[in-house]
Parts: C-alpha cells; structure tokens; sequence
C-alpha cells in the first residue's frame, strides 16, 4: 500500500501561439447568443494576445495505490486532486450574459441589440478552483513467456509525462517511451499481457472568477464557459486490451453525466445537456513481429498496420431548451462534426 501526499506550485508563461499568432476575422460565424436566445452571425476576431499574464497554479494531491492480492497484479487507486490557479489562461469562452458583463469590450452590438462582432482572442479570469476524485481498479496479467523482472512489474500508459508523475507513488520510475523507437518495440515484445481497467471521476469543485468583484460562476451548477455546458459531475473510463507477439487489441468507454446550462434568457430558457457514452476500437499489428521477428524483410521491420473504429456508436451531445427544441448552434452535428469514423494505417519506421 502506497500513501502520497504532495503540494506544487508553478507559474506558467501563455504559450507563445495565443501570444503571437496572426490576427484572423472569420464573416459570419454562427454563435448562440445567450442574451437573446438566437443564434447569431457575427464577425469573430482570432488569434494572438500580446496582454495575458502568467498563470499562478497550485495543487494538492493525497493519493492511495494499494494490491489487495499478493502475487496478482489488481490496483486498487483513489486519488483526490484540489487545484487553484490564480489568472488562469483560457481561450474565450462561451458568449453568456455573465461573460459579456464581465468583458464588455469585448463584444460589439448594433442598435437593436443584434451581436456584430466578438473579440475572442485568450486572456485571463481573475481565479479557478478546481477539485476532483478519482478510484477505481485495473488488472494486468502477462501472457506467455515474459522476462522475469518483468512479471511482476505493473506497467501504466499516460498520455504525457506530467500525467504520469502526479499518477506515480514516490520512488516510482517513470519513463517516457518514444511510439516506433527501438525501445518501444522491446517493451511492446516483453509485454505481451491482458490489462482491464475502470475508473471514476468524480468533480467535487468546478469554479470560475471572471473578474474581481464579480459573482463566482459554478460551472457544476448551470454556469458555463464552453459550448459542451459546463462541467460534467461525473465520468467513468473503462478500458480493456491484449498484446500478445505483435498483435493487439484495444477498446475504450467514457460516459460523462449530462449537465444544465441555466438561466439562458430569452426564448430558449434553461439548455440541457445530455449525458454522452462513446467507445473506441483499436487493432494493431506490428508485421515483423508476425512474419520472420528479427530475421523478418528489412521492409517488414518497424512496419504496423493499424484498424481503428472512433465512436463506435455514432454518439454525440444532444441539447434541449425549455421547449423541447435544439438551438441551430447545438446541433449534432455542429458540436461533434466526424461523429463515427473507420480509419486503416500502414506506418514504416526507417
């Protein structure tokens, strides 16, 4: 059983695209204009801001790793995460009455109210509150001849390496693999194994400060900053896949609780989101591996063919408003635009 316990504190320069990317104004683009419950065409001003500042972050991590059965690679892991970040960054946000009022410059509006153009190029909230918990349980087991240091060695993949370090109990050794190298190759080789895993978030903490002096928006309560309405107050990622001699397999599920964006005005009233479960499929194999392994055709070597199914069921948010309709910017389609997609790979490594 592992107990951690840690406190970070950093401050992040903006990265240097939304500081000096070229200034783009896009005609017509639609957005649902909160204040007015229509969708309106108004001109949107992109690109980079020279004015942002650096965002201050604090976090606080208490986390537990346990393996209740010796000699069986089960995890049991809960982690619970508070994050506070003073002048965060963000891209500009959903176009509501509380954003408007808080940034009045950055909205330009005819005569009879109509939404002309929005300036929505990155700046800075005055705060952010954020705190989460996440547990659940994964299970690895080798399949067939397996180094023995490696049997009884759990192995996790993140998505980066800050990701896996604050995942990671203390003296954990963490090691960033670069797809298609040597290296990567071997571990895949040693690795051949069966892993299952389910996890739970649960978002305890989800608050905005726009500007000082102004009301705290709780984005867990029918306030919003983005087109997907707030913040989810739950999440359940399930994944399952088997490596074994160069063939593999791999298939995700994330469901996320719908949500409620209140207070629209206008017409449109309070807009509900729906909840929204989606499932990947992927199949790989790496050719030499199954055709000759070291003694296979150099143009075999660092060769994979890849089979991949995104959003298996075509599944997308669907919004309502009071009256049962959906707003032209909440479309389906509008919000998700691929939807489903079948994609085959064939990638060489020289």
């Amino acid at each position: 059983m592992n107990l951690v316990a840690s406190f970070t504190s950093e401050q992040s320069a903006p990265p240097i695209e939304q500081l000096g990317a070229p200034l783009l104004a896009t005609r017509n683009a639609r957005t649902f204009d909160f204040a007015r419950g229509e969708v309106a065409d108004s001109e949107w001003i992109s690109g980079g801001n020279p004015d942002p500042r650096a965002e201050k972050r604090r976090t606080v991590r208490f986390g537990l790793n346990a393996k209740p059965l010796a000699g069986t690679d089960l995890t049991v892991s809960a982690d619970y995460v508070s994050t506070r970040i003073n002048e965060p960054i963000v891209e500009f946000p959903l176009v509501t009455p509380a954003i408007e009022g808080a940034f009045p410059e950055r909205f330009t509006r005819g005569a009879n109210g109509q939404l002309l153009q929005i300036d929505g190029r990155p700046l800075n909230f005055a705060k952010s509150a954020r705190k989460h918990l996440r547990w659940g349980a994964s299970y690895v087991r080798p399949i067939g001849a397996v180094e023995p240091w490696l049997k009884s060695t759990p192995m996790r993949t993140y998505s980066n390496e800050a990701e896996a370090r604050a995942a990671a109990a203390p003296g954990t050794m963490v090691a960033m693999v670069q797809p298609g190298t040597a290296m990567a190759r071997r571990l895949e080789n040693l690795s051949s194994r069966l892993y299952f895993s389910l996890y739970h978030i649960w978002q305890l903490q989800d608050d905005v400060l726009l500007r000082d002096g102004l009301p705290v928006l709780d984005l867990l309560d029918g306030s919003a900053i983005d087109l997907l309405g707030g913040t989810r107050r739950h999440r359940v990622e399930a994944q399952a896949g088997i490596f074994n001699k160069g063939l593999g397999a791999r298939a995700t599920l994330d469901w996320q609780s719908g949500t409620r964006v209140r207070g629209a005005g206008g017409k449109a009233g309070d807009l509900a989101f729906s909840d929204r479960t989606a499932v990947n499929i992927q199949l790989f194999a790496n050719l030499a591996d199954r055709f000759g392994g070291t003694e296979a055709p150099d143009w075999l070597k660092g060769t994979r063919l890849t089979f991949a199914i995104t959003n298996l069921f075509n599944t997308r948010f669907r919004v309502r408003d009071r009256a049962g309709a959906t707003p032209l910017s909440y479309q389906p389609t509008f919000l998700d635009p691929i939807g489903r997609s079948v994609s085959l790979g064939l990638r060489k490594i020289f």
